[in-house]
C-alpha cells in the first residue's frame, strides 16, 4: 500500500474502529483504491446499508481496527472517512 488518508481525529481513532470498506467501481485516484467509513459500533448497520445501496461501490465488507491498524492488502490508496452526527447514513 502506498497512500493512507485518515480523516479521523485523535479521539475518533480510539472510538471509530469499525470500518465499512468498499472498492469504488471507478477509482478516483488509483487503480487499486479502497475507501472506508469509520463509525461507532452502534452505527455500523446503518452505515453498511448506506454503502451497499451506493451504485458506485462494490465489494462492500466490514473490518475492525481494534489493537492493530487495519490495512487492506494489495491496494495503492486507502481513504478512511469519519462518520459523525449529520452523516447521510445516520439521517432518518
Amino acid at each position: 500500500m502506498n497512500t493512507i488518508v485518515d480523516d479521523r481525529n485523535a479521539s475518533q481513532k480510539l472510538t471509530h474502529t469499525w470500518f465499512v470498506c468498499a472498492t469504488p467501481r471507478v477509482p478516483l485516484f488509483h487503480a487499486r483504491e479502497v475507501v472506508a467509513w469509520a463509525c461507532l459500533p452502534g452505527d455500523l448497520d446503518k452505515v453498511e446499508s448506506w454503502v451497499r445501496k451506493r451504485k458506485d461501490m462494490k465489494r462492500v465488507r466490514i473490518a475492525f481496527e481494534g489493537d492493530r491498524k487495519y490495512h487492506p492488502r494489495s491496494c495503492t490508496r486507502f481513504h478512511i472517512y469519519a462518520v459523525m452526527a449529520g452523516f447521510p447514513a445516520l439521517k432518518g
